[in-house]
This record gives C-alpha cells, structure tokens and sequence, in this order.
C-alpha cells in the first residue's frame, strides 16, 4: 500500500522532462496567401490548426505596432484647428520712390496698383473697381457738389440735411490715396436688408438712424433703374425715390424742409431744381422709366421692389403656383 502511494504521488507530481505541444499562430503580417480572411481577424478566439490553417488572421502586434507609428506622426506635428494664415500681399516698389506700393491679393477683380489706379480717370476708375458702370447723374452730382464747395465736395448735404455721400463718391474724392491695399468696396455700406441688387451711395449721420438712399441694378450689366431708400431701424421696406440721385436727394429734402423751414434750405433746394433743369434731369420719384420697369416686374419681393428676370431660351423666372402670404 505504501509501495503505491508513492508512485500515485509520483504520477501528480510535474515532469520536468514532459514537453507540452502550444499551438502559435504562424501567419505572417505580410501574408499574401489567397486564403480568406477570418471576419473576427485578430480577435477569433479560435485556435484550431485547421482554422489557422484556412482562414488568415491579422497579427495582433502587427496592428499595435501600426498604431504606435500612428500615433507618434500625429504627435510629432500637431494639427492646429485655425485656418492657414492668408499669403501676405505683395508689393512693387516704384522707380521714383523707395516706398513699397501694395498690391491687393483679397479683391477678385483687381491686380493693379495704387498708383496705377489714380491715373484712370472718373469713369474708369469705377468701372474697374466695381466691375460695373455708373449712369451719368452720379457724376453730374458730383459736379454740382464740387461747384458748392470743392475743398469738402462730400459734406454739402452734411449741414443741411445730416447726409454723407458715400461708396462711389468717397472713391472720387480721392479716399484711395489713404488706403495701403486697393479694399473690396463691394462690402461696404451693406445694411440689414440690402439685397445685391442695392449699392447704397448715400447715409445718414445720425447713428440711431439707418436710413440710406441708394442705386437698385436689375442686371450688373445694366444702369441702376432707379434709387431707392430704407431704413433698416424699422423695416425691410424700400421706397423708390426717382430714377436719378438729383430726384432722391430733391425728394429727401423737400420731406425735410416741410418741419425744417432754413433759408439755407430752401436756396439748396431752388440751386438742386436749377442744375436739374439745366442737365434735363426729372425730380420725380416716379418716371415713365420706372412705370415701364413696373410692368417687367415678375413677382413682388419683400422689399416691395420686385423682381425683374427676363424670360429668354426657355430660361428665366416661372411664376411659383402658390398663394402669396405677404
């Protein structure tokens, strides 16, 4: 009995000599071998030889091993989540003077000069900046102003009716001499409710108030059809205040002097009438010009200024077969 006790505790006991057969997976990470790849991959818990032996397995270090190469490009150049500064602008020095002239990289439709700006005259000039024509009453106006005071042609309407003249005209009274880059003029003077249509060329100084009078294009290839004016204070409503900026400024002026009665006033009223006159220039706010507008108008807007799209080659505005709400 004792004889097989200890050969009992012999068999329990660990042989050191004893080999035990693991099965390792032998699949290399850049097996190209046709088999398919097994849908658990790295994570089948599988181990049978005849498993491993048809279906491929993605190496499990392999894959850990990717991630921290991964990880460590990323962590060797950060990403930063703010935009890529702008290029810088570039300069061209003039031959007569060592100071740098820059040239505009934001403006879409310029890659001229200052100085090569300020030789173009009036029209031109506009017409480059805007990429647009002007109709000739804006530069009449002008010439009015400058015949009242031409050092500060842009304060004539300031001491009597409160009004700058703005946009176009600052670009005539030589604002881009103070400029460093010729600016996207496209973007200034938008109120709340100007549509794109609207290009705003005069303001109001009372900063309570946002009343502005501009010019209303149906097509930037063609003339304003007329000016017309809003406050956005109150209202996206725009009034039409004449098919010319002598009309708007008449019109203005005249709803002004009915609680304002200045001599001044009204002696700038009868020289508006006279150069109107003169250069043949209606002060009505509503035109046959405008009347013929009217019946063009395809749909009524929010602005209560319609919508003017000619209907050409099966291509233009569909009336929308819905009841108004407005």
């Amino acid at each position: 009995m004792a004889e097989r006790k200890r050969l009992s505790e012999t068999d329990k006991s660990p042989n050191k000599n004893s080999k035990r057969i693991k099965l390792v997976q032998t699949t290399l990470p850049n097996d190209t071998s046709t088999r398919p790849l097994c849908k658990y991959g790295a994570k089948c818990y599988r181990k049978h030889p005849d498993h491993l032996r048809d279906y491929r397995h993605p190496s499990t270090e392999q894959k850990e091993e990717d991630e921290d190469l991964t990880s460590k490009s990323f962590d060797s150049s950060p990403v930063s989540s703010s935009p890529p500064p702008p290029p810088p602008p570039t300069t061209t020095t003039n031959s007569s003077s060592s100071t740098p002239v820059k040239q505009t990289t934001t403006s879409s439709n310029s890659t001229i000069s200052l100085m090569e700006l300020m030789e173009l005259n009036d029209e031109k000039l506009l017409s480059h900046l805007y990429q647009m024509e002007f109709p000739s009453d804006l530069y009449e106006f002008w010439k009015f102003c400058l015949n009242i005071n031409k050092n500060n042609p842009r304060d004539v309407l300031k001491n009597l009716l409160n009004l700058e003249l703005v946009g176009p005209f600052e670009i005539l009274d030589d604002a881009l001499k103070q400029c460093k880059t010729v600016p996207n003029i496209h973007l200034h003077y938008r109120y709340y409710y100007d549509t794109p249509e609207f290009m705003t060329v005069i303001r109001i100084l009372d900063k309570s108030s946002q009343f502005h009078i501009g010019y209303y294009r149906d097509s930037p290839d063609e003339l304003p059809s007329f000016l017309a004016s809003n406050n956005a204070n109150e209202n996206n409503r725009f009034k039409i205040c004449g098919d010319n900026i002598f009309a708007a400024v008449y019109s203005y002026a005249r709803s002004i002097l009915k609680s304002n009665s200045k001599t001044d006033l009204q002696n700038f009223l009868t020289d508006l009438e006279t150069y109107a006159k003169k250069h043949k220039y209606s002060l009505d706010e509503i035109t046959p010009k405008i009347n013929v507008r009217k019946k063009k108008v395809n749909c009524t807007l929010l602005n209560s200024l319609g919508m003017v799209v000619p209907f050409e080659n099966d291509i233009g505005y569909r009336p929308v077969p819905f009841t108004k709400g407005y």
